[in-house]
């Protein structure tokens, strides 16, 4: 049987709902020498505060320490320079160490210390300077947006998002969004959209996954590899990087390392999406696994048998297994 690929349109089905589940502004990259701070709390298991804790900051790159005290209330705060950092909590015989990345404005730091348990640390998403300058009745309007999007209220959410824009044009968070919302409609104006994004914010991991997406529905598969690079590198553990970056492999008919992404994106994933069964047998029946396609054609079906792509993907299913019977 000669590969061939399923005709579906594998689009961004995480385009609303999953973009504000990893929309978290992420520092990387740079030495810098402009100031930020990290703040953060500690608490015991139970969720007390725990005050008194020996909170240690130690450069990676310059070996200077900067030491805290948690107050009553479990909090400390100091004011360091951009860049990583090997953090020490001491309470009591208790120790905790990570290390932490600081970027210019707020690092948030959550620490959970308790006797006999074993200690962890719960780091916020860091949040960029560019996020910073949002102004607080345009993070409201994005939300309702996203809001609006994860109950496909398309057309509410496209009015938030303008809302948004209109109190602050320069939103990165809005601009990526806006971008996927009109992708299917408007695709030249979602790719300038979601390029602003990442001009705005270059920092913003979400923005280089809508910029790498909307890349490959334009066919720009160049574009979308780099763009993916750049989000992978600032968020290594999001599946839908992943995912996207399969698309963009197999635009460019590169299936093998296709399938290394939508593999990754699998054991990324917090469950198992149907599109990710549908992308991965287009992935398979292009190098001639006619099994494997036929076994992930079935997962997708009983996760999603009426769903857009359902009759198309069933007509493919029932071809494979004519082919596989009279083999």
């Amino acid at each position: 049987m000669p590969a061939r690929v399923l005709v579906v349109t594998l689009s961004i089905f995480w385009c609303a709902s999953s973009l504000a589940g990893v929309a978290q502004y992420i520092g990387f990259g740079k030495a810098a020498t402009s100031e930020g701070s990290i703040e953060g709390s500690v608490h015991n298991i139970a969720g007390g505060p725990i005050a008194d804790v020996r909170v240690q900051f130690q450069s990676l790159h310059s070996g200077i320490v900067v030491d805290t005290i948690s107050d009553r209330d479990g909090r400390f705060r100091s004011a360091l320079p951009e860049g990583s950092y090997v953090l020490t909590a001491t309470f009591g015989t208790e120790i905790v160490t990570d290390e932490v990345r600081v970027v210019l404005g707020t690092t948030a730091v959550n620490l959970i210390m308790g006797k006999g348990e074993k200690a962890d640390v719960q780091k916020e998403p860091t949040i960029s300077a560019a996020a910073m300058r949002v102004p607080a009745n345009a993070r409201k309007a994005l939300q309702k947006a996203r809001e609006a999007a994860d109950k496909h209220n398309w057309e509410e959410a496209s009015r938030y998002v303008e809302k948004a824009l209109g109190l602050y044009p320069s939103y990165a968070e809005a601009l990526a969004l806006r971008g996927i919302l009109e992708r299917e409609t408007r695709p030249e104006q979602a790719l300038l959209d979601t390029q602003e994004a990442v001009e705005r914010d270059p920092h913003y991991g979400v923005g280089y996954i809508a910029l790498g997406s909307v890349y490959t529905d334009v066919g720009r598969f160049d574009d979308a590899i780099h763009a993916l690079e750049r989000a992978l590198a600032i968020m290594p553990e999001v599946w839908q990087a992943h995912f996207e970056m399969s698309r963009a492999f197999i635009g460019k008919r590169n299936f093998l390392t296709a399938l290394h992404h939508i593999e990754k994106a699998c054991r990324l994933a917090p469950k198992t999406y149907p599109i990710l069964h549908l992308a991965k047998a287009q992935i398979l029946l292009a190098l001639n696994d006619n099994s494997g396609a036929a076994t992930e054609l079935e997962a997708y079906l009983k996760q999603e048998p009426n769903g857009k792509e359902s009759l198309k993907a069933k007509q493919e299913l029932d071809q494979i297994q004519a082919t596989l019977a009279t083999n």
